[in-house]
């Protein structure tokens, strides 16, 4: 056997196949070529891939892969291993490549529950209309309930089982996605997690039910996965985190889900948190289609009717209502707080995520990016273009065809037809908006790349109601955020929209010179700047934009989004790492329940805005009285002195160019005699060093001759600069500092280092009122706060530094300025006194309405006369309000009748919302009904008819509870009707006087505090 080659021959013919079946196939090998071998063996795996299935093989088809019976001997060798060279050559491994991913796996999931999800509503309807009131036993299967197994599962059972049961559990899904028919088992078992404890639960199939989760809904259960689950988690447990985190946004599935592992005593893992997670999407979607069907079912499915009814004091407008300035009061701001970081920030790949938002509260990207170009366009354009009136676009209008008012025509609106006015008032603007900026972070500059959207720009109703959003995108809060917002309202509510904005007046110059100037000046848009942010702007500003100067705003500040973004920041540490779907989501949901706490307020919100604004009637009125007494000055007067006032910052110019040229002389003046002074003192020096060189050093020399030859060329410099300015000026004569120009101009000088001075001052106390707001502001957590209060510490050196330096600049003015105290400048809480202290060449200081009496007395003026607007305001919300509240109580009375015949299910949800809205409904009632007994009170606790809204589609429906406690209470006792001393009006049957209506109201109002029955 010396000449035996030890290995295979270079052609070997192989016979396989299966021992019961005729069919064979040969297989030629070759080992000629390693190349050759290894395409071979690729054929020989296409084509095992090619065949049928195993399954249609009749045997065992491991047997294809052995040699036949007496031809094992063929691979043996001396050397040895042929047989399993020869295997690892021919035979084709039953290794099956798995080419899915975790994305993969994801997309099918949700595509399943998509599937399921009409079912599962259906389900969860059917669970809601047959739940057993018992807290004990509702939830649980009402037909299997003998035959649970209610076990006690292992502390680690959770951790150990997957979301997927055995195949046998559950029906199977087809190539098309779709869940074939096959019959499921009758009965299996899964892991439920309640409240307070898990356990394993048998469950029967319901008969109608395809799907597992189908009958663990109707059971009150909901499973984590679409298909075969093994973990189910309550739906009442579900709603319960709903809840929680309506009343506290910042708690995550995380820390819930960590609290029930503690009541369960099972140790968090992760995957749990993933399972509770994927339940609770699952859970909202259900329950955010289960709405569409009731809105469907009231008739709310029309295009914006979200926005037309987003709140009713504001928006449910009423026939032959009294007309008002303004229709709507909306308040608008960017809240750079609900940040998401970006993913190319983050580890691993981005995973898709098909979820869009499922509510109208957004304005889309396309919406807001066609407007990206409007500040460009803005910006460039020049004084050859016709230019556009910002009076025009922003100025008050009439609110109603057929009503006028008389506008403040002096009132120094942006007019940027005068090229002189424009400029003059884009430099006050600029003041206002440079102090925002200084006030903010310069960190806020560098950050926007690490995050992918940078927070939301949202748009609130004086109640605080949501009526748009808009996400901010890689960008602070550009001007396009603004102008999509302007856009949406005056498409969606018409003309006489008065919008707050922190920077309303720069905001007002870009609308004007954008593309929808011309349509914001039909429908009369206009602009004001919040109260406390109006503080931080200039006096030139606040005459004009301030709320206590405008006419027809009432008492409203503005201010509800810091209201708003104080309760939504709490989002943020759940948000800002969580995937786009999830942070719409948790900001859908808490802007959701945001406006259900705000209906419930809005009768609390008209009792105090009542109650405030006849306070400052009866109080304030009896200050001003008595001011106006001792001053012997008229409401006449208190217009006269905003009138002047507003016309002298109007008129009030920067420096002539003449006179900023003889500033700039003298300043030379100043340079040219400080070089000749330095000049004078190097030649003495140098005469010395002449005078005894012999005791100086080369070095030294060379030293005062280069200082002197230094002082030379400056004092040159300097009078080639002064007779340049002389040659301008046609100076014929160089002042001296004893001439009487000198002296002119030092004044001037003297002038505006005193204003210096008091800008310095003025932006450490504008930054010093920031930081006091954000110091005391809730969710300021402590390494800031601690931050704050060291930046306070040093404020207040530099305060008293520059205070120090205003007083001496204050002392050389002719006449002095008044001093400044260190308590005065603490507790100035209005910038606009700076204003009055900021005087150029004209002396204000005697005029009326400088003084400070009669600035008080026109302020108190002013204040009155927006609470006698707030109160016409007011009356007219309470009968939108409760208009609409026995409007919605008609309309669920007639979607109950028309579900009734078509969706019985859905009868239950309705009827449960319907409770819910009448509960609701007894407390608005029960706070209108102690406003209308306010001293004072000259409204009228009565209905009336929607405008477009049939005055009989009520007709036939009963009065809900709450209305029948309602008395009209008729405020004009002297109105020439025959009723004599009784001044109030049954309004609803049952009611026979104002005592037994005030006890019903009570008796209402404490039902509503308890959970309906």
């Amino acid at each position: 056997m010396a000449g035996r080659q030890t290995y295979l021959s270079s052609s070997v013919v192989v016979t396989s196949g299966n021992p019961f079946s005729s069919r064979k196939r040969a297989r030629n090998i070759k080992f000629s070529s390693s190349k050759k071998r290894r395409d071979e063996v690729e054929e020989e795996k296409r084509l095992f891939v090619a065949e049928p299935h195993s399954d249609e093989h009749d045997g065992d088809y491991e047997d294809m892969y052995l040699l036949p019976p007496g031809e094992e001997g063929m691979f043996l060798s001396n050397a040895g291993g042929d047989v399993e060279l020869c295997q690892d050559l021919v035979v084709t491994k039953r290794k099956r490549d798995d080419f899915r991913t975790r994305r993969d796996r994801l997309l099918r999931a949700r595509a399943e529950w998509q599937v399921q999800m009409p079912v599962l509503v259906d389900m969860y309807l059917a669970w809601k209309a047959t739940l057993v009131e018992d807290p004990d036993t509702s939830g649980v299967d009402r037909n299997s309930r003998q035959s649970e197994t209610q076990q006690q599962p292992d502390m680690h059972t959770l951790e150990s089982r997957g979301n997927e049961a055995p195949d046998s559990q559950a029906p199977e899904p087809g190539e098309d996605g779709q869940t074939q028919s096959a019959c499921p088992v009758p009965e299996w078992e899964v892991t439920v997690v309640e409240f307070f404890n898990t356990s394993k639960r048998s469950f029967r199939h319901v008969s109608t039910a395809h799907y597992a989760n189908a009958t663990l809904v109707y059971n009150g259960f909901l499973g984590s996965s679409p298909q075969k689950p093994t973990v189910a988690i309550s739906l009442k447990v579900l709603n319960a985190y709903r809840q929680l985190r309506r009343a506290c946004p910042r708690l995550s599935v995380q820390a819930f889900v960590k609290s029930l592992c503690g009541l369960h005593q099972i140790p968090l893992k992760k995957h749990l948190v993933k399972q509770f997670s994927d339940a609770y999407d699952i859970y909202l979607d259900i329950q955010y289609r289960i709405k569409k069907l009731g809105d469907s079912m009231l008739g709310r499915d029309t295009p914006d009717w979200r926005m037309h009814n987003a709140c009713a004091p504001c928006l449910y407008k009423l026939d032959n209502e009294p007309a008002l300035k303004y229709s709507l009061l909306a308040t608008m701001d960017g809240n750079q707080s609900l940040k998401l970081i970006d993913d190319a920030f983050r580890n691993g790949g981005v995973r898709a995520d098909g979820r869009e938002a499922r509510t109208d509260i957004w304005l889309s990207p396309a919406e807001v990016d066609r407007f990206k170009d409007e500040t460009d366009s803005t910006m460039n354009t020049n004084a050859g273009i016709n230019t556009v009136s910002v009076d025009a676009a922003l100025a008050p209008a009439p609110a109603n065809v057929g009503t006028t008012y008389d506008h403040d025509d002096d009132i120094a609106w942006l007019d940027l037809s005068n090229r002189e006015d424009s400029d003059k008032l884009d430099a006050s603007i600029d003041v206002c908006v440079e102090r925002w900026r200084n006030a903010g972070p310069e960190a806020r500059k560098k950050m926007f790349a690490l995050f992918a959207k940078t927070g939301v720009f949202v748009c609130l109703c004086r109640h605080g109601q949501l009526l748009i959003l808009c996400d901010m995108i890689r960008s602070g809060e550009l001007m396009k955020y603004p102008l999509a917002i302007v856009h949406k309202l005056m498409e969606v509510y018409g003309p006489d929209i008065l919008v707050g904005y922190d920077i309303a007046c720069a905001f007002a110059k870009t609308l004007a010179r954008s593309s929808l100037g011309p349509e914001a000046r039909r429908l009369r848009m206009a602009g004001v700047v919040p109260a406390f942010h109006g503080h931080g702007h200039n006096r030139g500003c606040q005459v004009n934009w301030h709320p206590l100067y405008m006419d027809g705003v009432g008492k409203e500040d503005f201010e509800g989004c810091e209201r708003c973004f104080s309760e939504s920041n709490a989002l943020a540490a759940g948000t800002r790492l969580s995937s786009v779907f999830h942070r719409q989501q948790a900001i859908e949901e808490f802007f959701y329940f945001w406006g259900e706490d705000k209906h419930l307020d809005s009768g609390t919100f008209i009792y105090h805005n009542y109650r405030q604004a006849l306070n400052i009637i009866t109080d304030d009125g009896k200050v001003l009285a008595s001011l106006s007494a001792e001053l012997r000055v008229s409401p006449a007067d208190f217009e006269e002195y905003l009138k002047q006032e507003r016309e002298y910052i109007h008129s009030r110019k920067n420096e002539p160019p003449e006179v900023t040229r003889k500033l700039e002389y003298l300043a030379a003046l100043h340079r040219l005699e400080e070089a000749s002074s330095k000049l004078v003192t190097a030649n003495n020096e140098l005469h010395k060093v002449e005078a005894n060189i012999s005791g100086y050093t080369t070095k030294e020399v060379a030293r005062f001759r280069g200082n002197r030859t230094r002082a030379a060329n400056r004092y040159f410099a300097s009078d080639d600069d002064c007779r340049a300015y002389e040659r301008e000026l046609q100076i014929a004569e160089r002042w001296l500092p004893g001439s009487t120009e000198y002296q002119e101009v030092s004044q001037l000088w003297t002038l505006r280092e005193y204003q210096r001075s008091l800008d310095e001052l003025e932006r450490l106390i504008v930054q010093r009122l920031f930081e006091l707001t954000k110091a005391g502001m809730s969710g300021t957590g402590y390494k800031l706060r601690e931050k704050i209060s060291k930046a306070l510490k040093t404020r207040a050196e530099a305060i008293k530094k520059a205070l120090k330096r205003y007083n001496d600049k204050a002392s050389k003015l002719i006449p002095p300025r008044p001093q400044l105290t260190w308590s005065e400048v603490i507790d100035m809480v209005n910038l606009a006194d700076f204003d009055l202290l900021r005087e150029t060449r004209d002396d204000i200081r005697k005029q009326p309405w400088a003084q400070y009496s009669n600035r008080r007395a026109m302020n108190l003026h002013y204040n009155i006369k927006r609470a006698h607007e707030e109160i016409e305001r007011l009356n007219v919300e309470i009968r939108r309000l409760l208009t609409f509240m026995y409007d919605e109580h008609v309309e669920y009375h007639n979607a109950v009748q028309k579900a009734s015949e078509s969706t019985p299910n859905l009868v239950h949800e309705l009827k449960e919302r319907w409770r819910y809205r009448n509960a609701i409904h007894a407390r608005i009632a029960a706070r209108l009904e102690q406003t209308s007994r306010l001293p004072g009170f000259t409204g009228a606790l009565t209905s009336g008819v929607r405008i477009g809204r049939s005055a009989t589609r009520n007709d036939g429906v009963p009065l809900p509870s709450w209305a029948r406690g309602l008395v009209e209470i008729d405020s004009d006792g002297d109105n020439g009707s025959d009723s004599g001393d009784n001044d109030a009006e049954q309004l609803f049957e049952g009611i026979s006087s104002v005592r037994e209506a005030n006890l019903y109201v009570d008796f209402i109002d404490n039902l509503g505090r308890h959970e309906p029955a």
